[in-house]
């Protein structure tokens, strides 16, 4: 029906063995590098690198490469971008609740309010996909990060929040 048909095996073997390797490293560079520049420096860049698995999908449905040497490289760049990307929504929540007198509970209500957003757009997804076709339906995911952008630019935040402080002896 328009799929890459990569069955079960590689299935379970590409998320459930590679995949992790890649989320680590994505989220350990993610933290890295605002860390290193701050978030305010790394928002955009992020937001970007999160988008490179969609545009590889749309490629991988519009030629459909069924090539599990082809397709396996682009799920675990599809993992590290996801997970490099998620330690900016990270940092955001972080920033949001940091003056609250709750932060924890704060915290916690924000992660689930994400668990949720990743929930029901999967839910969705098998159904949208059947409707559009593969190709149209990443084409589509690629243009739903477009209201994140649109707010990006109204984030007012020190450009220094996450960035590493000299420490002073």
């Amino acid at each position: 029906a328009g799929g890459l048909d990569l069955g079960n095996q590689f299935t379970g073997f590409a998320y459930g063995s590679c995949s992790p390797l890649a989320i680590l490293f994505g989220g350990l560079l993610g933290g890295y590098v605002i860390y290193r520049n701050g978030f305010k420096r790394w928002i955009w860049p992020m937001v970007f690198i999160i988008n490179i698995p969609h545009t590889l999908y749309v490629v991988l449905a519009y030629l459909q490469i069924r090539d599990p040497v082809l397709v396996l490289p682009v799920i675990l760049i599809e993992q590290f971008c996801f997970s490099f990307g998620f330690a900016a929504y990270m940092m955001f929540l972080m920033y949001a609740v940091r003056n609250s007198k709750f932060k924890t509970a704060h915290y916690s209500f924000f992660s689930g309010l994400m668990l949720l957003g990743l929930m029901i757009p999967k839910m969705l997804s098998g159904w949208l996909q059947s409707v559009m076709g593969y190709t149209n339906f990443f084409i589509l995911i690629l243009f739903m990060i477009i209201p994140a952008m649109i707010l990006i630019p109204f984030l007012k935040m020190d450009a220094s929040y996450g960035k590493r402080s000299a420490v002073k002896a």
